[in-house]
């Protein structure tokens, strides 16, 4: 039988020690928490906003990210696709147009839509997504509120008309609601729901239908504030810990005693992309969380656990998750592992006992109040699991993939911000590697603190391409929380194995408006010239925000 190789913990790179040094000086040290992850907004198309940050740097589908202007919470993301280096992030709701160069803060994943921070300068009359809204039962005394309800419900479409005849119209639906304070309980039930219908114009002439049904999230929680005891139980997909991940069952955690819990999950592997229940085998484990009772006002969180994955009766994956959070007044780092344990019919087809598939740390340093920098290595190997089994050695990619990054943050809130950043992918074969480079510079209080101007430059070069993205943006905020966005963008690559070169504009206008009573509509309206596209596009949306 083939062998794959597995290498041995020395072989993760430089990046693993560094996480190790960094943790250990802040286990030995009293520090105050600070800011979470942080991550960049590279590119907001008409529909999804993509992050400069993924998987590999500890994000998970379902996380949810604010984008933080000054003082102000100006949108909220949710996760919707993930790879090594970047992610894909549906709007949650925005009170300004989402554009490049835009900072996003990860939330905590057991917050559900958190309310927003009290606002330096007010954009929007309506009440943002958060706000309470009490139910009452009809009572001729006064009525106490038996739960809370906040989130949204938003029905959105989007069309590309094609030059070339490829037509695309998407519908959508969605629904987000949390219900709080069950009953005067610490009882919250989380609802988070997609209905998408795609239509596809094919090259002859005919049409195809895409219907999907999304259930990310259908859960009941409990989280006293003593935090001595909690559990969630139903469809979870935004777990405390991300290398649970999606999970149709339940989770339970008691607090032995400050700062140690322990905690166990039962059920199976959920499939988000419908409504079914049967999943795809079970998955089962425990952890350990050294954390004090408000882990996100405290200097460290750290998890550990032991995480199994079947596939009917066989072991599909079996491995050992890390995650840790440390923090000080300037400085803060977050790491997360995985570490596959190779028995039964994994150990047959690798060397070794286990193997580190998941390496990555991040460290967001605060040199001043408008100074920041934001250092991150990852690397990643793919590691079998029952549905990889039988891929040929040939095909299964066993290679190292590493990644360095570093960004440097200048100013604060609306007025003139830059940044610069460059990020390095090393894979373990020749001529193979990867660079990218970003600059930004923005002003949002120009003219009387309505206007914002702004300019993006991001390039690329790797073994297949080489090219370049520059966008310019203007925009003006109105009263009654009304916003105007124009933008225009270039990008040209090169294809080095033809030296063709490729070339494509667009012109973008994107739009909100708060039409009263809790309503809102967004529009982002663009048309594409060039190589690789062609034609108009619009996305349009209405919602109605608690």
């Amino acid at each position: 039988m083939s062998r794959i190789r597995i290498a041995l913990p020395d072989s993760i790179g430089p990046g693993a020690a560094l996480f190790v040094l960094l943790a250990l000086m802040a286990l030995g040290t009293e520090l105050a928490w600070a800011a979470a992850p942080t991550f960049v907004v590279r590119y907001r198309s008409a529909t999804n906003v993509y992050l400069d940050g993924g998987m590999a740097l500890g994000l998970h589908i379902g996380d949810r990210l604010a984008v933080i202007v000054g003082s102000e919470t100006v949108a909220e993301l949710e996760i919707v696709f993930l790879a090594e280096g970047s992610a894909a992030c549906r709007i949650v709701n925005e009170k300004r147009s989402l554009r490049g160069g835009d900072m996003a803060t990860l939330l905590p994943r057991a917050e559900a839509a958190p309310s927003p921070s009290p606002s330096a300068e007010p954009v929007a009359s309506s009440p943002p997504a958060g706000t309470s809204l009490q139910v009452a039962l009809p009572a001729s005394k006064p009525a106490t509120p038996i739960a809370r309800l906040r989130g949204g419900v938003a029905l959105g479409l989007y069309k590309v008309w094609d030059a070339a005849g490829f037509d695309f119209e998407q519908r959508l639906g969605r629904i987000d609601l949390t219900l709080s304070d069950i009953g005067g309980q610490p009882l919250s039930l989380n609802t988070r729901f997609r209905s998408r219908r795609d239509q596809r114009s094919l090259s002859l002439g005919s049409t195809r239908l895409d219907k999907r049904n999304d259930l990310y999230e259908l859960s009941l929680r409990y989280e006293p504030p003593s935090d001595n005891v909690a559990f969630e139980v139903g469809r979870l997909g935004s777990s405390r810990f991300s290398s649970i991940g999606y999970l149709d069952g339940g989770l339970l955690r008691v607090r032995l005693a400050s700062p140690i819990q322990l905690g166990g999950f039962f059920g199976r592997r959920a499939d988000v992309d419908g409504l079914a229940v049967e999943g795809r085998g079970q998955k089962y484990g425990g952890f350990v969380r050294v954390s004090p009772r408000n882990p996100y006002s405290a200097a460290y969180d750290v998890v550990v656990a032991l995480v199994r994955e079947f596939s009917l009766e066989e072991i599909s994956r079996e491995y050992v998750g890390a995650e840790a959070r440390f923090g000080s007044g300037a400085v803060s780092v977050f790491g997360r592992t995985e570490v596959d344990l190779n028995r039964g019919w994994r150990r047959d087809l690798a060397s070794d006992a286990y193997q580190f598939s998941n390496v990555s740390t991040a460290a967001n340093l605060r040199f001043s109040p408008s100074v920041m920098a934001v250092l991150s290595y990852d690397s990643r190997r793919s590691y079998r699991d029952y549905y990889t089994r039988d891929v040929p050695e040939q095909i299964f990619d066993e290679l190292l993939h590493q990644g360095y990054r570093t960004n440097l943050y200048f100013g604060r809130g609306y007025g003139l911000n830059a940044s610069v950043g460059l990020g390095v992918r090393l894979e373990e074969a020749d001529n193979r590697n990867s660079y990218s480079y970003n600059a930004s510079l923005r002003h949002g209080n120009l003219f009387g603190k309505s206007f914002s101007l702004g300019t993006d430059a991001s390039a690329f070069q790797n073994d297949a391409t080489d090219g370049y993205l520059v966008t310019a943006q203007a925009g003006k905020r109105f009263g009654g929380g009304h916003q105007v966005d124009f933008s225009y963008g270039r990008s040209i690559y090169r294809v080095k194995t033809t030296s063709q070169q490729r070339v494509t504009e667009y012109l973008r206008l994107s739009g909100r408006g708060d039409l009263g009573r809790h309503v809102y509509l967004l529009t982002d309206l663009e048309y594409d010239r060039g190589d690789d596209l062609r034609g108009p596009r619009g996305y349009f949306e209405v919602g109605y925000q608690f």
